[in-house]
């Protein structure tokens, strides 16, 4: 889509259809995670969308299919490609909802798991501090509405942080309205959760 000319074009259509997947642009590429497929199966796909190219091709795939969950872009000291994650937090399956999260290392085509969020979360949101690499996750449904927020750090050395499970995951300030399917995004230095 186009905003200054409010056109739309067709580049390339997905080759599965995935609803509340999560779309995450790295790059010069959108991932596309997850999601609830027509055959009613919670998806492991991971699909990159190569823009300059225009073209898909399947990455490494989830551990745990899921859907409704978020998604986050964290770039790690080393810059380019090699320094970028893309997290992903919460959701629900068959199983039930999630607490459990996927960091995906996109220049090592590899996923790894995170410690469990210390909440399961349905359907939150997620953003990264500006500049930073502690990523946030807001709200949720767990049978409610909820207003809380937790937060870890992914830096240079999250691989060595994660062995730290008891306090990989920090309790942040609420927020002053409980939230379900909420939408976060970095602005000025601080994160707009809407």
């Amino acid at each position: 889509y186009d905003p200054r000319q409010q056109r739309a074009e067709r580049v390339a259509d997905m080759e599965e259809q995935r609803l509340w997947a999560t779309f995450s642009v790295v790059g010069e590429s959108v991932f596309v995670v997850g999601g609830w497929t027509p055959q009613q199966v919670f998806s492991q796909c991971v699909s990159e969308f190569l823009v300059k190219e225009a073209r898909w091709r399947e990455r490494s795939p989830l551990a745990v299919g899921r859907s409704f969950h978020a998604a986050t872009v964290v770039k790690t000291a080393g810059g380019g490609e090699g320094g970028m994650l893309l997290g992903v937090f919460g959701g629900k399956n068959e199983g039930g909802r999630h607490s459990s999260c996927e960091v995906y290392d996109v220049s090592r085509d590899r996923w790894f798991n995170l410690p469990n969020m210390r909440e399961k979360r349905n359907v939150p949101a997620s953003a990264c501090t500006p500049g930073g690499s502690r990523v946030f996750v807001f709200g949720s449904f767990n049978y409610s509405c909820l207003n809380s927020v937790e937060f870890c750090c992914l830096e240079a050395y999250w691989e060595e942080a994660t062995a730290r499970i008891a306090d990989f995951w920090q309790a942040a300030a609420p927020m002053r309205t409980a939230r379900w399917a909420p939408a976060a995004t970095p602005f000025r230095g601080r994160i707009i959760v809407a």
